[in-house]
């Protein structure tokens, strides 16, 4: 029985390593797709719902550039 418990416990401390490294990977991808996001309003490109709607256009025409 304590061999089971040992075999059991090694597979968890496993799963847990190999979940805990995926979180980190997505983490990290978030953080970099936050950062383009703040990159590409820095540049002045976006989005103006309000201006779009202000100026009769459609949903697929609210992109501006600064």
């Amino acid at each position: 029985m304590s061999r089971d418990l040992r075999s059991r416990l090694k597979e968890l401390e496993t799963t847990v390593d190999a979940l805990t490294d995926e979180i980190v990977e997505i983490q990290q991808r978030l953080d970099e797709m936050e950062n383009a996001e703040e990159k590409r309003n820095e540049i002045g490109v976006g989005v103006d719902e309000e201006e779009g709607e202000d100026e009769g256009m459609n949903e697929d025409d609210d992109i501006y550039v600064a």
